[in-house]
């Protein structure tokens, strides 16, 4: 017995497929660049908060450093140089972008290996009274591979005024003796 009717096979046509292929890869490659846009902007807000971290860190020790002193050793554009009632030295200066902070116990790096530092510029910004100093710097992040992502810099700018020997040295007097 013969059949007359002709057994169709199920398929896709050689147009469907090739349909189904520049669907997929248009897909595909919308998804790869939205992957690599969002780490891109991971890498560059990382450098950007490593660099503003630091800056705060080393504006709050630089400001602290200057308010506990109790008199100016040596100011320069490039050098600042601490003395503290207790006879403690401080001194700060930029070398091969590293901000350096030596004390009695040694010199220490301000920024990581990460950020590099430069344009230390240092000035006493009042004309009569106690020092009023400002400190400028610029730092940025390390990119030795030039890669546009890790491209962030920053200049801070931090000033304190050294307090008077009276109010680094409180004297506590109970009430009722008074000293003669």
């Amino acid at each position: 017995m013969q059949t007359s009717e002709k057994t169709k096979i199920k398929g896709f046509t050689l147009i469907e497929m090739l349909l189904y292929i520049v669907i997929i890869s248009t897909a595909l490659i919308g998804v790869f660049t939205f992957i690599n846009v969002l780490i891109r902007t991971r890498v560059k807000t990382q450098a950007a908060i490593e660099v503003e971290q630091q800056g705060i860190l080393i504006m709050e020790a630089l400001t602290q450093d200057i308010r506990n002193a109790s008199s100016v050793g040596e100011i320069s554009s490039r050098t600042l140089s601490l003395a503290g009632a207790d006879g403690a030295s401080v001194s700060v200066s930029l070398e091969d972008q590293k901000l350096l902070r030596s004390a009695n116990a040694g010199t220490n790096p301000l920024n990581s290996p990460k950020v590099s530092a430069s344009d230390l510029l240092i000035s006493n910004q009042a004309a009569a009274g106690p020092p009023s100093i400002q400190i400028s710097f610029t730092l940025s992040h390390a990119n030795p591979s030039h890669r546009p992502e890790y491209d962030y810099a920053r200049t801070f700018i931090t000033s304190a005024t050294l307090r008077s020997p009276q109010e680094n040295s409180t004297v506590f007097e109970p009430e009722g003796i008074h000293a003669d």
